[in-house]
């Protein structure tokens, strides 16, 4: 093979094409159209004498020979990264680089606030692109660069408990800082018969509870539960539902009590006139952890968003 003919681009092309299986998808990752793709697709095939990917009624899938590829060029790929991120420079007033995250809706409802307000400022035309994303796919999408960063809570101190982001905190090619801690406390509506400022055990367990489940797999029992279940204690769950503000909606109109992370309860109280309590027992608090992969760990743009990120959770500690 004579490399002088290899065009570095055309492995860029290999590998979106080995992740998404669609000409016209890595098409649209890579910026590039159809055709071109598959002009590069063409050459590739030339140039490593196979087919390479093959249409099936499941999409274009590799070859044996791809496959075998598929590793090999991968790493190139990070290792030409990595020379590259290395000596290149991160201009964050005139950047339109686009930044792909992956968080949950409380850390869009808690974070994004303060982080684009300082973007508007030091980064005008940089641009943020939260996607939702599901557990296993998360750590795949941050090696391959389909995301640069993820916000997940961790706990430290109970490592059970956590149900976005265990494979983060197990996968040694994952790096994470802390951005702040947080806490659950109990919401109830101002005027509830019941409760005056402060919640008993006892009342605690006596009255029916509105809960957040988040993903099927957390269901029937969050860490609220979890930890009650340790004191051999159990609640009494009367409404169920996936939507925070609708939680909070519902409390704020019935003798409801339902738990909640700290700082949504302060912002939700103020909206729908809540109390805000502290749990009648102890809960471990947990860590609102930010991740990226080791392939953009010395990438300017990475590390210039990832300060930023740190910054703007200052002001929330």
């Amino acid at each position: 093979m004579n490399l002088r003919a290899v065009d570095l681009n055309f492995l860029v092309v290999f590998e979106a094409m080995y992740q998404e299986r669609n000409q016209s998808k890595a098409g649209k990752r890579l910026n590039m159209s159809q055709p071109a793709v598959s002009n590069s697709l063409k050459k590739l095939r030339s140039i490593f004498n196979d087919r390479l990917f093959v249409k099936t009624v499941e999409g274009m899938q590799p070859t044996p020979k791809a496959e075998k590829l598929a590793p090999l060029i991968h790493e190139v790929i990070n290792q030409l990264n990595s020379i590259y991120s290395e000596f290149a420079e991160f201009k964050p007033k005139s950047s339109k680089q686009v930044f792909r995250l992956t968080m949950s809706d409380y850390s869009e409802f808690v974070i994004l606030p303060d982080l684009l307000n300082r973007l508007e400022k030091s980064a005008p035309k940089v641009q943020i692109k939260v996607h939702h994303t599901k557990l296993n796919d998360r750590h795949r999408f941050l090696s391959t660069g389909k995301l640069d960063l993820a916000i997940f809570s961790h706990y430290p101190q109970d490592f059970k408990q956590d149900k976005f982001n265990v494979q983060f905190s197990t996968t040694e090619d994952l790096y994470k800082q802390s951005l702040f801690d947080e806490r659950v406390v109990v919401i109830a509506r101002k005027n509830h018969p019941e409760i005056k400022g402060e919640i008993s055990l006892k009342l605690f367990l006596k009255l029916q509870h509105a809960i957040i489940f988040l993903h099927k797999d957390t269901f029937p029992g969050d860490s609220v539960d979890q930890r009650l279940h340790e004191l051999c204690e159990k609640r009494e769950i009367k409404f169920m539902t996936q939507r925070t503000s609708t939680l909070a909606e519902v409390i704020s109109k019935t003798n409801l009590i339902g738990t909640m992370v700290e700082r949504y309860a302060k912002s939700f109280s103020i909206l729908h006139g809540l109390q805000v309590l502290e749990l009648p027992f102890n809960m471990s608090t947990f860590q609102m952890t930010l991740y990226w992969h080791a392939r953009v760990n010395h990438d300017p743009a990475n590390i210039w968003l990832r300060n930023e990120l740190i910054k703007a959770c200052q002001s929330l500690c």
